[in-house]
C-alpha cells in the first residue's frame, strides 16, 4: 500500500510537471492567434497596441503562455468588474 502511494505521488509530481512546461511555452503570434482563435490581424492589432505581453527575438515577438494566460484573466477581472459596477 505504502508503495503505491509512493507511485501515485511520483505520477502526480511528473503531472504538475508537465503542466507547468506546458504554460512556459513559447508561442509566434501565428501560435498565439491559433490559441486564442482570432484572426492574426487581431494579434497585430494588440501587438502595436501594446495591449498583450510580448517579448522580442530578433525581428519577430514572441509570447509566453503562463503571461497570456494571466493577461486573459485579467481582461476577464476588468470586463467583470464593469458589468457588476452596472
Amino acid at each position: 500500500m505504502k508503495e503505491l502511494r509512493q507511485r501515485i505521488c511520483r505520477n502526480l509530481q511528473m503531472v504538475r510537471k508537465r503542466r507547468e512546461m506546458n504554460d512556459d511555452e513559447v508561442m509566434s503570434k501565428q501560435q498565439l492567434a491559433d490559441f486564442l482563435k482570432v484572426e492574426l490581424k487581431t494579434i497585430n492589432y494588440l501587438l502595436y497596441s501594446k495591449q498583450i505581453p510580448c517579448f522580442k527575438v530578433g525581428r519577430g515577438y514572441r509570447f509566453l503562455k503562463s503571461e497570456i494566460m494571466k493577461w486573459i484573466k485579467s481582461r476577464l477581472d476588468n470586463a467583470w468588474q464593469r458589468f457588476a459596477g452596472s
